[in-house]
């Protein structure tokens, strides 16, 4: 059998043959060592000759990773994107985005989702945060608290409705709340202490059920209601002092509980993921651009896709405002963004999807976005490229021809 070690960091990943990869501590500091491959193992192809100059080698090199069990389909893609991780950070959230997946897939959780769509996330949510982690900074600068990738948590005036948000992928406590329940006891608990207690009313359910509704509530629309606005109903029955005191213990107990086990930002964030791909399909315009905010990325302008995605005098959307955008006109496009790239993330989903020679859903990610306003573009990459923002290009200049190769 095959065998590889790449350590990093204090952590090593050991994979034999394509039964899967094992993450281990290790003696050791600093840089990367890879001890054989697992090139020529069934079903991944061997290393091939030397590319051309500006042709893409990725059609040739690429891998039909339905023909793979999907345990080593997710050893192989951590193989390859391993290497284009930049820091010790990046390894990291790589790490425990395997371990998280690993489990979905050995439980029939989540997955639509891949690697590639939570490492373009996590850089676009916080590519700022990770940099300055990595750099051994203050987060105050990023309106986070925290001291690594997985107990730190963004201030609620940083977020569009006003929630703390939590980890590389910025989701927030109204669904860890509502998820993290499927995934952990602790997180139950912190429900039954903090959430049960506080019902939200009928009013407030009905905002959670098909539009127009006015019918009965249903489980799903109270327990949505619930972990959405609770805090109001809190405020109501103790009182403004005590229920901000009570929510201030709520995220010190659930940062403490993320911490502890950091697969549970992987478990809460994919099975939203999953729940936008099971709504709309999985990388569709629609589904990427629900894990930011749908109301305000509906009816964009397909010329502004690579403006801000939020502005100081963002308005959050509401009934009462008529769900309406007041930067609707110059808004950002975030799912176009995830997938291609911007000023502070030049690695997107086809970008990751190109390193691991995964061109079945390149291609599917192109036809995906084809009807939309904002269909993916070459000229959307060149633009990139021209303007200086696809950093990867002085080490990985291949990477930048492979995936400009599947753009029409």
């Amino acid at each position: 059998m095959l065998r590889q070690v790449i350590i990093m960091g204090s952590l090593a990943l050991i994979a034999i043959g394509q039964v899967g990869v094992t993450w281990v501590r290790v003696a050791r500091t600093g840089g990367i060592a890879l001890l054989g491959a697992c090139a020529g193992v069934a079903g991944i192809p061997s290393p091939v000759g030397a590319e051309q100059p500006g042709t893409s080698t990725l059609e040739r090199d690429a891998i039909d990773y339905e023909t793979l069990d999907p345990e080593a389909a997710l050893s192989k893609k951590v193989e390859l994107m391993l290497p284009h991780c930049r820091t010790n950070l990046e390894k990291e959230v790589l790490r425990v985005s395997h371990l998280g997946l690993l489990w979905g897939r050995r439980n029939n959780d989540f997955r639509d989702v891949q690697l590639e769509d939570l490492m373009a996330h996590a850089r676009q949510e916080s590519g700022h945060v990770l940099d300055l982690l990595d750099r051994g900074e203050k987060l105050d600068p990023a309106g986070a608290i925290g001291t690594n990738a997985w107990d730190f948590h963004s201030k609620s005036t940083n977020d569009l409705l006003g929630y703390t948000s939590f980890s590389v992928w910025q989701d927030i406590l109204p669904h860890y709340l509502l998820h993290g329940r499927h995934y952990s006891s602790k997180i139950t608990k912190l429900w039954n202490v903090y959430v049960a207690p506080y019902p939200a009313d009928r009013a407030d359910a009905l905002i959670y059920g098909p539009a127009g509704h006015n019918g009965p509530i249903t489980s799903e629309m109270q327990q949505m209601a619930n972990a959405f606005r609770f805090y109001p109903q809190m405020v109501k029955k103790e009182g403004e002092e005590l229920a901000r005191a009570k929510v201030a213990k709520l995220v010190t107990e659930m940062t403490s509980t993320l911490a502890a086990e950091p697969e549970l930002h992987v478990k809460v964030t994919a099975h939203l993921i999953q729940k936008n791909y099971r709504i709309s399909g999985p990388r569709t315009p629609e589904a990427i651009r629900r894990y930011f905010c749908i109301e305000i990325q509906r009816n964009l302008k397909p010329e502004s896709w690579i403006n801000p995605v939020r502005f100081d005098d963002d308005i959050a959307p509401s009934p009462a405002n008529g769900n309406t955008d007041n930067n609707g006109l110059k808004r950002g496009d975030y799912g176009k963004q995830i997938v291609l790239g911007s000023s502070y993330n030049d690695r997107g989903m086809m970008y990751w999807y190109a390193v691991t020679r995964d061109s079945k859903r390149l291609r599917e990610i192109v036809g995906n976005w084809a009807g939309d306003p904002a269909s993916l573009r070459r000229s959307d990459y060149e633009m990139l490229h021209a303007k200086g923002w696809l950093k990867y290009e002085s080490t990985h200049p291949e990477l930048y021809r492979d995936v400009l190769s599947q753009l029409p």
